[in-house]
């Protein structure tokens, strides 16, 4: 392996995800992504992506308690982690869809996003990003999104989201009838509601950055 070369990246392969289009475009920002099945499985990686599609009890399960435990150790040890649209619902303590428990890395509640004529649920397609610059160096994020203009678009499939876009750790946001976190970050855990994987030359850019960060010193 060159001096250059991509840090190893796993993905973790739940059946609640579009595992081979995520790995298609970590590969077009120089990555070889490897499925993660199981918790020994995250000791090769120090960078991490979890993505998802569905339900959250039905991600929460897929991954099973040994996972979830794994993966609550691998943020804990201070490598960085990356959750996709589910993935990033994951990330919080619980969800209105459901009644499982997330991975609590993120405090507060997954909600469904309210719909009415104008604004239908799903929310389907490409929206506007509008950044919280002022957070973002606190959050942990200002390398991770050095390469993103506000306005960027980026490309959604949800009916649930983070509605507390006031929360330090979101990011940025967009809005479908009310504003929602579209992306969150706290050290060295990181969410995206909306799919980098097809969000084009931005949803690529923010993956290579993602590669591009360093782990952070262990928590307690």
């Amino acid at each position: 392996m060159s001096a250059t070369a991509a840090p190893r990246v796993g993905v973790i392969a739940s059946p609640c995800a579009n595992l081979f289009s995520v790995a298609r475009a970590l590969r077009a920002v120089g990555a070889e992504p490897q499925w993660v099945r199981e918790p020994r499985d995250l000791d090769e990686h120090s960078h991490l992506v979890l993505p998802g599609v569905g339900a959250f009890d039905a991600g929460v399960a897929a991954l099973g308690a040994e996972l979830m435990d794994g993966v609550r150790r691998y943020a804990a040890s201070g490598r960085q982690l990356l959750g996709i649209c589910l993935g990033m619902q994951l990330l919080f303590e619980r969800s209105a869809e459901g009644a499982r428990i997330g991975l609590g890395l993120l405090p507060g509640e997954i909600l469904r996003l309210p719909e009415d004529a104008a604004h239908k649920v799903p929310h389907i397609g490409w929206n506007e990003l509008v950044l919280e610059r002022a957070r973002l160096a606190s959050a942990g994020a200002e390398e991770l999104w050095r390469d993103v203009a506000d306005g960027a678009h980026v490309y959604f499939v949800h009916s649930f989201a983070y509605l507390d876009v006031a929360a330090p750790w979101v990011v940025a946001r967009a809005e479908h009838g009310v504003p929602f976190a579209a992306a969150v970050s706290r050290g060295n855990v990181h969410g995206a509601q909306f799919h980098p994987e097809k969000s084009s030359r931005v949803g690529l850019s923010l993956l290579a950055r993602f590669l591009a960060l360093r782990p952070l010193a262990a928590s307690c």
